[in-house]
């Protein structure tokens, strides 16, 4: 990160890598640590911080993590990725809210389309699933001891040390008759006489080592904690052995416990198909079907105004042929009038000439016959 574009104009690392000592029964395990000095030409970016201690942490030095990382600057204040974390903190959160709503919608379309094959389609199954994720980042280190293959399994010596003293006291020294005399000390390594005393020290230590086998594993995949399922099913009658047999049929499907799976049955209140509902006023009045709303009424309009006309002329013409009609039928009672007989002639002879002459004006002219006939009747229902 030197140079002329970058912050940093110089850097001095220190890493702290403690030898491991081998002791099988140590209680201290060494952490190596690093430290970056740095001498800088403008203020750092938390995130750039991070960056440098995880660059450091991953220099080949065992077991070092960027949590044993201090970046220094030349002022001697450690700088922080504080942060940084809190940003890495909520993508987390995001990232597991994100992939536990993907594995619930995949569980459910699963278990809708297993079930809706049964039940006459999905729209008469309900589905509803709860996932608990775990995405936090996991380091485990594993260290296995391979015992000897012979001898009582101690190792292989490395280093040994014991350490004793002893004091004795020569006064009692003496001889048997016969043989020789004992009173001469030999010399010993670690023997030292101090006046009538003779001390005897002994040391000596051992240091094992055996074969072991160091594995670090990390996880960094989400690990699923927890499933639950809730089923509904459009269905009015459903007994215990079948809703048993739902149970089974879901658990070996999604993988998931029988005691976390709960399976319902009810008919169902509300439409499932969505071309079932009603559309509401506003929705049917749009787009093409408001135009041809319209034009409906326009052409109702039309036909209603057509039709008042047509009443209208048809009463006027109606009520001219009555009063031609009333006005033939006046021109024959006039007509009639003048066809009466004279005085001289007798009545019978006045009778036939006029039932003649009746004879003769209704083969003439039968449509007035029949008007005046009609008149005629008319009249006497009036009086």
């Amino acid at each position: 990160m030197t140079g002329a574009d970058h912050p940093v104009k110089s850097a001095v690392v220190f890493i702290n890598a403690p030898k491991d000592s081998g002791y099988v029964l140590g209680n201290e395990k060494s952490i190596p640590t690093a430290s970056v000095k740095l001498e800088l030409k403008s203020p750092l970016e938390p995130q750039q911080v991070s960056g440098i201690k995880r660059l450091v942490a991953h220099s080949g030095v065992p077991n070092l993590t960027a949590e044993n990382v201090a970046v220094i600057d030349s002022n001697g204040n450690e700088l922080s990725a504080e942060e940084e974390k809190e940003q890495s903190q909520v993508s987390l959160t995001d990232f597991k809210t994100q992939i536990e709503r993907e594995f619930q919608q995949d569980i459910e379309k699963k278990v809708k389309t297993l079930l809706g094959s049964i039940y006459g389609g999905t729209e008469n199954v309900e589905v509803v699933a709860s996932v608990n994720m775990d995405v936090d980042k996991k380091i485990r280190e594993i260290i296995t001891y391979i015992p000897s293959e012979e001898g009582e399994n101690t190792g292989v010596i490395s280093k040994e040390q014991t350490k004793s003293e002893m004091q004795v006291d020569p006064s009692g020294t003496g001889g048997i008759p016969g043989t020789d005399t004992n009173t001469d000390i030999s010399i010993y390594p670690n023997v030292t006489v101090e006046g009538d005393l003779i001390n005897v020290k002994d040391e000596k230590s051992y240091e094992y080592l055996v074969s072991q086998v160091t594995e670090q594993i990390q996880k960094e995949a989400a690990e699923l904690k927890s499933v639950t399922i809730g089923i509904t099913v459009n269905k009015q009658h459903m007994d215990d052995q079948e809703k048993q047999d739902v149970l089974n049929l879901v658990s070996k499907a999604t993988n998931t416990a029988v005691e976390n799976i709960a399976v319902m049955n009810y008919s169902f209140s509300i439409p499932t198909n969505p071309t079932d509902v009603p559309p509401s006023a506003d929705e049917w009045l749009s787009g093409w079907r408001l135009y041809a709303f319209i034009g409906a009424l326009a052409l109702m309009f039309t036909l209603l105004t057509l039709t008042l006309i047509f009443i209208f002329i048809s009463r006027a013409n109606k009520r001219k042929l009555l009063e031609l009609q009333q006005q033939e039928i006046l021109e024959a009672e006039d007509e009639f009038e003048e066809l009466k007989p004279l005085g001289s002639e007798t009545p019978k002879s006045r009778s036939k000439a006029m039932l003649d002459e009746i004879r003769r004006f209704a083969d003439e002219n039968p449509e007035i016959t029949a008007q005046l006939i009609r008149s005629w009747l008319r009249d006497e229902d009036i009086d």
